[in-house]
């Protein structure tokens, strides 16, 4: 399914709605999620924008190399973090990654850990042209390697923490979106 197809889906909004939003028409929406069409670097860009980052540029324009927003590249703090929603996301896929959540200590992990990414996502601004999952992802990553580290997690398993980084992101970014619709 296309990122933006899902995107669509999980919140809950319309075509028409989104292609409203994104001055286009739901015909030229259409194609884009079918793969007819890859949207223009601008179309792209405010796709991206409208889903507070979910739907990455990468994502949209097809390529497997990074796309650098210099709108955003080294802004420091241009969008900080929610540590409350990113625990909140924690809480969902930590216990996959640890094994469960039954250990003792494991119930103030979440907490911690996005206190920790979100510093990290803020100096991140600073150095990196990544924007919204990805940069959360990079943010993620050594907190995370560091939570497994102490855990005595022997084997990780370096695809399926990756799967879980980024699902961690996405969820938070659609939270934050839900958020900023009530």
């Amino acid at each position: 399914m296309h990122p933006l197809q899902e995107y669509l889906s999980e919140t809950g909004l319309s075509f028409a709605e989104f292609s409203r939003s994104a001055g286009i028409d739901v015909s030229e929406l259409n194609q884009i999620v079918i793969g007819e069409i890859i949207p223009s670097i601008e179309l792209a860009m405010r796709i991206s924008d409208l889903t507070d980052g979910v739907v990455t540029l990468e994502r949209l324009t097809g390529g497997d190399k990074p796309v650098v927003d210099a709108r955003t590249a080294f802004v420091r703090g241009a969008a900080p973090i929610d540590e409350a929603l990113l625990a909140q996301a924690l809480s969902l896929t930590l216990p996959e990654i640890l094994g469960g959540d039954r250990r003792r200590g494991d119930s103030a992990l979440p907490q911690l850990a996005a206190e920790a990414a979100a510093n990290t996502y803020d100096a991140l601004s600073t150095v990196s042209s990544h924007q919204g999952v990805d940069r959360l992802v990079q943010a993620l990553r050594p907190v995370l390697l560091e939570i497994l580290a102490e855990s005595f997690v022997v084997q990780i398993d370096r695809l399926k923490l990756e799967a879980m980084l980024t699902r961690t992101s996405e969820l938070y970014f659609q939270a934050r979106q839900e958020k900023r619709r009530e």
